[in-house]
């Protein structure tokens, strides 16, 4: 399995022996645990005077602790691992952040690997290739990595914000036990600190829902809001979508 953020092989607790019906949820970081779109905002208005340190700071404190309130629902029904296209480098400070601690701490102890396919990309010679790539291939190597341990998983579940992540887990099925089911979540692009907050709580309260599937489903967040432009908002709710794009370029 690829080196997680500091650089080390993933921890084989991580991939212990696991019975034949075996969960694995594969999430994506940027956007969708660490909200990088809100926090080069705050950073920005931190900067220019029109938020105060400790309002930027409550802000990305929010999604910390949404994002830690999922992974701890998720860890109870199965392995979780993250991969994300950031940097290695990018993936260790962010979470260095005073707001993301508890999250990192828990992330430690769980043993919960946090990957970097563009690593993985440039030591298989991909790097030059379209991030979509970088996030098959990675997945490709994780899922082969589990079977050979004899622990396929029976359920994958990838949720990101890119349609790639959900394309990589389509291209990967060959890993998964025969007659795995796959569950691909797509979640808003570029979403405020708030939007991200919301979707964590919207997949903790559906997570029982999405691991009874009892077939390959895909599903984006639809966020509703009253007719016109400036509609007020009304909700989130996960929606039906069709199969991902799989037309990423090939290798």
């Amino acid at each position: 399995m690829p080196a997680n953020e500091e650089g080390e092989p993933a921890d084989p607790r991580a991939t212990a022996s696991r019975p034949p019906s075996f969960t694995v949820f594969l999430f994506d970081y940027d956007d969708t645990l660490f909200p990088t779109s809100a926090h080069d905002n705050v950073e920005e208005a931190v900067r220019e005077g029109t938020m105060t340190d400790e309002e930027g700071r409550a802000r990305l404190a929010k999604c910390a602790a949404s994002a830690l309130r999922l992974l701890e629902r998720c860890v109870l029904r199965g392995q979780i691992i993250i991969c994300s296209n950031g940097d290695r480098s990018w993936l260790a400070e962010s979470l260095d952040g005073e707001a993301y601690q508890e999250l990192r701490q828990f992330l430690k102890a769980r043993a919960i690997p946090v990957l970097s396919a563009r690593q993985h990309a440039t030591l298989q010679g991909l790097i030059e290739y379209d991030s979509g790539v970088w996030k098959r291939s990675c997945f490709g190597e994780i899922l082969a990595s589990l079977r050979q341990q004899g622990v396929a998983p029976s359920h994958a579940l990838s949720i990101g914000d890119a349609e790639h992540d959900l394309s990589a887990l389509e291209r990967n099925k060959e890993y998964l036990q025969h007659g795995g089911i796959m569950t691909k979540v797509q979640l808003k692009d570029q979403p405020t600190a708030d939007d991200l907050a919301v979707q964590h709580s919207v997949l903790t309260t559906c997570l029982d829902e999405l691991l009874e599937d009892d077939q390959t489903d895909n599903y984006e967040m639809a966020f509703e809001r009253e007719k016109g432009e400036d509609g007020a908002f009304v909700g989130v709710s996960l929606t039906a979508i069709e199969d991902p794009n799989m037309k990423d370029p090939e290798t």
